[in-house]
């Protein structure tokens, strides 16, 4: 325990932790609960030598963070991070916290931990006999169709034409991109309207190579420390793309790009479950710079993503060809925007309030519509 400031932190106290290498963990047992569904938010500091972590619950999805920050002005005050939804069984259960090492601008791999707040909001699910299961329980209850979870909010709708020529993926963002559908990523990933100088343009069409994304980000400081190929590079400035085409929550993939031009690739069996980043498609991938890239001081314009994905390199029962006119997918798109110092900004396509952008129920739905418009 390290002493704090007692007017901002619990006791005046926090708890200080140094992993001893990444993948090592820090259990946090919780006892006296009722069992139910429970919400989780750490109050926490972050600071200059703080890392990367992952918090599981038993019955839950985990959830990452970052708790680095270079903001002089904001290292005392504390940060609250939403850890998810998950379900309590027993009277008591566990929080596990696990070190995922530290992001390219943070000096270290610190915890530094106030409270942790559970938050009783409902009920367990009930089990559910399956027509062949005997009622034999499974680990999270029933399974919740999509679109039955999906009915009480709406979601983003895009009609995505078919070009017959391919389209040139160069990040120049032709005049043949004026045809895509177009959406703005205008909220962050609560649903709160997107702050100012954060503009996000994004457009979707389908050609006979593959799906086609742009997108067009406004953004002063334009910067990523990743040059190798499936870096995390979610903690530094990217775009990212989550497909999912036949809609089950089982079979998906999450692709993104960053400023340098670098991709992450990963394929996945389920909510975060079966990860596999040895899945490296094909993708064409563009990226244009208007300003300087990792130069701090100067004042950028943005930057420009154009990349596809041939339909033959999409895994599923929904992927592997190209889709026919009326088709729908189930898809997701963010932009993560950080510079050194500052925090991250989510900004999506379809929110996602519980804070985790593999939250499969919430995705947007991309309609195909008919051959015949042209591409260039």
């Amino acid at each position: 325990m390290v002493r704090a400031n007692h007017l901002l932190w619990g006791g005046g106290r926090l708890l200080e932790w140094t992993p001893d290498g990444e993948g090592a963990t820090l259990l946090l047992p919780v006892k006296g609960l009722r069992p139910g569904v429970y919400e989780c938010v750490a109050t926490l500091r972050r600071g200059r030598e703080c890392g990367l972590f992952r918090v599981s619950v038993p019955g839950g999805v985990p959830a990452a963070f970052d708790a680095f920050l270079d903001r002089r002005t904001e290292l005392c005050l504390p940060s609250r991070v939403y850890l998810g939804r998950f379900p309590v069984r027993g009277r008591r259960t566990a929080l596990e916290f696990k070190s995922l090492g530290r992001s390219a601008y943070s000096r270290g791999t610190k915890l530094l931990l106030d409270r942790v707040r559970l938050v009783r909001v409902g009920d367990l699910p009930r089990e559910r006999k399956g027509k062949t299961g005997g009622g034999k329980k499974s680990g999270g209850g029933a399974r919740v169709p999509l679109e039955k979870k999906g009915k009480d909010f709406p979601r983003p709708v895009a009609v995505v034409p078919f070009f017959e020529t391919p389209l040139v993926i160069d990040g120049s963002l032709e005049p043949a991109w004026e045809g895509a559908a177009r959406d703005d990523l205008g909220v962050d990933t609560t649903g709160a309207p997107a702050p100012p100088g954060a503009a996000t343009l994004l457009r979707i069409a389908a050609d006979p190579k593959g799906l086609c994304l742009a997108f067009q980000c406004a953004d002063r400081e334009v910067s990523s420390p990743y040059a190798k190929r499936d870096d995390p590079l979610w903690l530094a400035d990217s775009v990212e793309a989550f497909l999912d085409p036949d809609g089950d929550g089982k079979d998906y993939v999450e692709l993104e790009v960053s400023p340098r031009g670098v991709l992450f690739d990963s394929s996945f069996q389920g909510p975060r479950r079966g990860e596999n980043r040895s899945w490296n498609p094909a993708v064409e991938a563009a990226v244009k710079v208007k300003g300087t890239l990792n130069r701090p001081g100067d004042t950028d314009r943005g930057w420009v993503a154009e990349l596809r994905i041939p339909w033959k390199e999409i895994p599923g029962r929904g992927g592997g060809l190209r889709p026919r006119p009326g088709a729908a997918w189930r898809a997701n798109f963010f932009r993560v925007e950080r510079s050194k110092g500052s925090r991250a900004l989510g900004l999506s396509w379809a929110p996602v309030p519980e804070g985790d952008y593999h939250t499969l129920y919430r995705f947007g739905i991309l309609r195909f519509g008919k051959t015949g418009r042209r591409g260039r």
